[in-house]
């Protein structure tokens, strides 16, 4: 393994040196290869031309000549034209015949045949034609009448005795047109048409094979060589034989080299050893520097208690564990710097929301240039997005997926402010189930833009998302130190989701207030709700739902809302304790609390009305039960019926209780006691009070005369009572009501 840089530099350079020299040997050898081949080709075509033109002008010669002997020689004419032995004239032409040979050195044999008495002369002998070896293809060509120039290779003996040879033979009648008399052969042996071709063959790179018209091969340059296939194929339309020529594999392949030269393939690689020299200069050179950092950065190592490299040669191990080193301080560096900037910029949000710091546009454009956003402030207002019944959510979802689907909800919200070039959104989880956002605008048409972007918003969630989020908006403001105004009125109008319902676009100019006059009127109501459940009327349920739709009708505030409510539960707990101590425990176990939860939990009054009911119910099941199995149950019952049926008796008392119903007077005030928590004298009051609200509220009687349906003799100790119970005196109360009823006959108006 190379451990050095200048290894690995110089190895790199010089590999890629070489394969590049060797590139261009393989592209200067294919382009050499391919000149050669071109150049092979031609010369190859030129050379089978010649030899084919050189076979067809030795035999052309001989046909020419023989033609022309025939033609003019008398020699020739006395011999056909004659008949018996002329031993004289037979011996000249032997001559003749033998003149021929040594004129063309190819012809191997040569006879001529006479038909009137198949008279055979050879170069040799004086035979007939009945004796004469080749009689028949003499014969074949003499019947034939087809004259053609040479044959194909063939057998051919003079004598029966001798050993037959290939030639190919010339066969010309006497006369040239008829043939009547006779004719000559010419025999050329294939041996003499080999040693002919051989000596064209010399100091060549090529070979070459003959072909006759029949496909017998006549000759092969290289019988014992391998040859690339052929290059060249030509016909002879004299012959009707066929050449075929190509290179000689064995030279073929690296005849290039020789005709590059000794000197260009010297020179060349000295080249290569110069550039090999030169590039071992360079990676010195240029390892210097990183000689230097690799020398300083083991120095360092070495100085400091910080891990070293496993290798210290190893140059590579040290950049890269220097390099690592530096990227994770980088990475946690970054981490930390965007940390600390997001914290920066919610805790900075915070402030403003929250009013923990007040600043001018001079400041909130510093800010916001420091966290790369937009900065002039014109106009802006403040947007809670709340999750609804926030308990269910943490409930329902890991805190894994609380997560992903606050990421979502956040995401639609910046993307639904983005469809609105106008609007430049800056929102954080300052809770951990609302988002808060900083909605800026350049003029106050854009409001339009907003409330449209909220709406979209809540549709999206409505359809996309498994719970529903109600959205608060606060009031514009043009200072950046006015935004604190601007949340708080956004979480005011959020918070009346108790009695809008849940799911609600709420904007806190849309928001009435509900009068001090009306709550007082509503406690009144929520006292009685109270007295009627503790009575065990079987319509304080009926009372209860009257009070909610109150409620609900009077939009009173947030906190008002929260105080009446959790002044019902005072109540009705105050009133409880006047149950039997062991009663008003077991009341406070299983219901108490569960009505303290209910009411913090619930996000509308119809599900805290609800879950209300059914808790007290189960408390009242609980105690009716209980109350069943009191001693005098059935007496006590009777009481309490009588009592409700003669509340307006001024002189209603234990004395008259006890007499009408034969029961001692206090026995049946501990009775009382222990039904209904309660004295005898509180059970009256209440019942007296409840019949005088209802005549205040529904009738225009005097005082004095309500007072005396009630059961009192005048009017004064009448007031005193009712101030004791309600807090306020009988008139007041009248014009309470009546106030109230004015109000709202003006709404309808």
């Amino acid at each position: 393994m190379l451990r050095n840089w200048f290894q690995r530099l110089f190895i790199s350079y010089i590999s890629i040196f070489l394969s590049v020299i060797f590139l261009l040997c393989v592209i200067f050898y294919i382009f050499i290869r391919q000149m050669m081949e071109q150049d092979m080709e031609r010369l190859n075509a030129r050379y089978a031309a010649y030899v084919l033109q050189a076979v067809e002008f030795q035999l052309r010669s001989i046909d020419q000549g023989i033609i022309d002997e025939i033609q003019t020689s008398s020699l020739f004419t006395r011999f056909f034209e004659s008949s018996g032995d002329d031993s004289l004239l037979h011996l000249e032409m032997v001559r003749k015949l033998r003149s021929l040979m040594l004129q063309y050195p190819l012809i191997d044999s040569v006879y001529i045949v006479r038909v009137t008495d198949g008279k055979t002369l050879t170069s040799s002998t004086s035979t007939y034609l009945n004796e004469f070896g080749d009689a028949a293809f003499f014969m074949n060509n003499m019947k034939s009448e087809v004259n053609q120039n040479w044959t194909s290779l063939r057998e051919f003996h003079e004598l029966e005795a001798q050993k037959l040879k290939n030639v190919v033979s010339l066969f010309r009648r006497y006369p040239i047109l008829s043939g009547e008399y006779g004719g000559v052969v010419i025999n050329i042996s294939e041996q003499n048409l080999r040693s002919f071709l051989m000596e064209a063959q010399q100091d060549t790179v090529s070979y070459t094979e003959l072909y006759d018209a029949k496909g017998n091969q006549i000759f092969e340059s290289d019988m014992n060589r391998h040859k690339e296939p052929p290059i060249t194929e030509l016909s002879s339309s004299y012959t009707g034989w066929k050449l075929l020529s190509g290179a000689r594999s064995t030279e073929g392949g690296l005849m290039w080299w020789f005709s590059v030269g000794n000197r260009w393939v010297f020179s060349a690689l000295l080249l290569i050893f110069a550039g090999g020299l030169l590039i071992f200069y360079a990676s010195i050179r240029n390892y210097r520097p990183v000689r230097k950092i690799s020398d300083t950065l083991r120095s360092f190592y070495m100085r400091t208690n910080l891990n070293p490299p496993d290798d210290p040669v190893n140059d590579h191990g040290i950049f890269e564990k220097s390099l690592d080193e530096l990227v994770d301080i980088s990475k946690k560096y970054w981490n930390q710097s965007n940390e600390v900037q997001q914290l920066s910029r919610r805790h900075f949000f915070r402030e403003i929301v929250e009013g923990s710091r007040r600043i001018g546009h001079d400041e909130w454009n510093a800010a916001m240039h420091t966290y790369a956003m937009p900065g002039q402030l014109s106009f802006a207002l403040v947007v809670n997005v709340e999750i609804d019944h926030y308990t269910d959510f943490q409930t329902q979802y890991n805190c894994r997926d609380q997560q992903l689907l606050k990421y979502v909800l956040a995401t639609a919200h910046q993307e639904a402010a983005q469809k609105e070039p106008q609007l430049h959104l800056w929102q954080e989880w300052i809770a951990p189930m609302r988002i808060t956002a900083i909605v800026r605008f350049n003029s106050l048409s854009a409001k339009e833009n907003v409330l449209h972007v909220y709406k979209q918003l809540q549709s999206w969630a409505q359809e996309h998302l498994s719970f529903s989020v109600t959205i608060g908006l606060g009031e514009v403001v043009h200072e950046p130190g006015a935004l604190v105004e601007s949340y708080e009125q956004a979480l005011e109008a959020a918070r009346y989701k108790l009695v809008l319902g849940t799911g609600m676009l709420i904007s806190y100019r849309d928001v009435p207030v509900g009068e001090k006059e009306e709550l007082y009127n509503n406690f009144i109501q929520l006292r009685s709700a109270v007295d009627l459940y503790r009575l065990g009327k079987d319509h304080w349920e009926n009372k209860l739902s009257e009070l909610f739709d109150s409620l609900k009708v009077d939009w009173f505030s947030s906190e008002d809302m929260r105080s009446l409510l959790n002044y019902f539960i005072y109540h009705l707990e105050r009133e409880m304790r006047k149950l039997p101590p062991q009663w008003y425990q077991e009341w406070n176990t299983a219901a108490y609390e569960r009505l303290n939860q209910a009411a913090d939990r619930a996000e509308h009054l119809d599900e805290l009305l609800k879950e209300w009911i059914t808790i007290l119910q189960e408390c009242r099941l609980c105690f009716a039960d209980r109350l069943h199995t009191l001693q005098h149950y059935s007496v006590i019952r009777d009481v309490r019926a009588y009592l409700e049926n003669h509340y307006s008796d001024a002189d209603m008392s234990l004395i008259v209780l006890s007499d009408r119903f034969n029961i001692n007077a206090k026995y049946l005030s501990q009775l009382f006691k222990e039904a209904f928590g309660e004295k005898f004298i509180d059970v009256l009051l209440k019942l007296r009070m409840e019949k005088a609200k209802e005549l205040l509220r529904d009738t225009a009687l005097a005082i004095q005369d309500i007072a005396i349906q009630v059961g009192y003799t005048n009017a004064i100790s009448f007031s005193q009572a009712f101030k004791k119970l309600h807090g306020i005196s009988p008139s007041y109360y009248r014009k309470s009501l009546t106030g109230m009823e004015s109000s709202e006959n003006n709404e309808v108006d």
